[in-house]
């Protein structure tokens, strides 16, 4: 009987106990997860965040801040040397300055809510963080990733070299620095280095480590991309790391055969990063990829999970800031409507990697059209600014791929401040705006944008003709 009281309290208690419930719970506090959570709150949806960390972006703010401190002291002819003693201290204020903007928007809105703590259980429909229950419709994972030891690398020790995270403890100058990897952040960062006037080394054990891109990119960074500082250590697989003096590491690494050794001062790595996924109790199994990302759909939804979602590098996409963006929006659209198509396209995504010039991307590369088997039309157009205006001194080089309606199926830009006219194209691609029609836009005063238009009348020359419109309108008349 005493028994039978003691049991109906507790379940009585458990009736009674107060659980937070939210339309939305996001597990992750970085770029996707803030992202996510500002578009879900514009449209009224009770959202909270978790972090185990404070609230706040963090890799990819360091990294752009970085190479925007070192371009503004280039552009004043001023020398970065002496200044990097304090680079740690103006990027750590740089970075909370503007997550204070970002956050500001969150957490004075009534639809937001942040707890800092530890999720340990996760079940169907709520999750346990540090003992405290939260009731959920749909939870996300934008949980990020983490940087690990890399194993394929023999003997580098771990005061070797810096991840991509810790580019806000830079505070001194490099004479001979080492880059693995050859991704966006990669060549970013080979960027700043040799701006600074460090002599970069970049490994990658591919042949053509571009090829997913456009087939002109490898030539154009060989031959134009800080040529004289850079060094391209391509097909190059590292086969030791000897610490030679205090201050210098010794690379020994086969090229085509030959060994060769390259010493430097710090090696950074830009390829060492796993899904983070650790440690996550669910009820439902969370199957993971090789790479140890979360399989998802192209709508974010978790395999076999009627309520989870991922978004991010937790579903194995790397992480650049577009994509960020372009999956949390996509996902926010998914959260708060009833559509079913709504689905995420990669090649609807554009980006650009910040050197001088700039090389921007969007859609479908030669390779995805050949693999695709698909028809395309290959239009390359070169633009020099000096022969159409004045205001501009440099080259550009614009190539687009149609189909055979002449809508745009990618576009590749290289120039000097040429990221902003990628929008252009993005937009008359997810409208299937034909790529001819472009040659209507009109501007207030001649700017760099101009060459949309000007490309425009030169493919429809080329590709359309005259001839052919007039041969439609007589079999229309017909």
């Amino acid at each position: 009987m005493f028994l039978d009281k003691i049991k109906n309290k507790i379940e009585n208690n458990e009736k009674n106990k107060i659980v937070e419930k939210y339309d939305v719970a996001i597990i992750g506090g970085g770029q996707t997860g803030l992202v996510l959570a500002k578009q879900l709150i514009k449209k009224e949806i009770k959202t909270l965040v978790i972090d185990k960390g404070d609230l706040g972006i963090k890799t990819s703010l360091d990294l752009r801040n970085f190479i925007k401190l070192i371009q503004r002291i280039i552009s004043k002819n001023n020398d970065p040397k002496p200044m990097l003693s304090s680079f740690p201290k103006r990027l750590k204020y740089i970075n909370e300055e503007q997550n204070k903007e970002i956050i500001s928007l969150l957490i004075n809105n009534s639809y937001f809510k942040f707890i800092k703590g530890n999720v340990t259980t996760i079940n169907e429909y709520s999750l346990i963080v540090d003992g405290q229950e939260i009731a959920f419709r749909k939870l996300v994972f934008a949980t990020g990733s983490y940087f690990f030891q890399p194993e394929n690398y023999p003997n580098l020790k771990r005061e070797m070299y810096f991840n991509l995270d810790e580019v806000s403890k830079i505070d001194q100058f490099y004479e001979n620095v080492a880059i693995y990897g050859t991704d966006v952040n990669a060549l970013e960062l080979a960027y700043a280095f040799a701006l600074l006037g460090s002599n970069v080394y970049i490994f990658d054990e591919n042949v053509n480590p571009f090829n997913n891109f456009d087939d002109d990119f490898e030539s154009i960074l060989k031959t134009d991309f800080m040529i004289d500082k850079i060094n391209w250590c391509l097909e190059s697989k590292i086969t030791n790391h000897i610490q030679s003096s205090d201050k210098t590491i010794r690379i020994v690494y086969t090229n085509q055969g030959q060994n060769k050794f390259v010493e430097v001062n710090k090696i950074f790595l830009t390829n060492n990063r796993k899904s983070e996924t650790r440690n996550l109790n669910t009820k439902y199994k969370l199957e993971l990829n090789s790479k140890g990302s979360i399989i998802v759909d192209n709508s974010f939804k978790v395999k076999n999970n009627p309520t989870y979602y991922a978004i991010g590098d937790a579903n194995g996409i790397k992480f650049m800031s577009s994509y960020a963006n372009s999956q949390a929006i996509t996902l926010s659209r998914i959260l708060s409507s009833n559509q079913k198509n709504i689905k995420f396209n990669l090649y609807n995504v554009g980006f650009f990697i910040d050197i001088e010039p700039q090389i921007c991307f969007f859609g479908m590369t030669k390779q995805d059209l050949d693999y695709l088997n698909i028809k395309f039309n290959e239009f390359i157009y070169d633009f020099d600014y000096e022969l159409n205006s004045k205001l501009f001194s440099q080259k550009a080089k614009f190539k687009v791929y149609t189909n055979e309606k002449h809508e745009i199926l990618g576009a590749f830009i290289y120039g000097y401040d040429v990221k902003e006219i990628l929008s252009v194209f993005i937009l008359a691609a997810n409208n299937k705006v034909k790529f001819y029609k472009l040659a209507n836009l009109n501007f207030p005063f001649y700017s760099k944008s101009e060459f949309i238009r000007d490309a425009a009348i030169e493919y429809e020359s080329e590709f359309v003709g005259i001839a052919n419109k007039l041969n439609k309108k007589n079999k229309r008349r017909v």
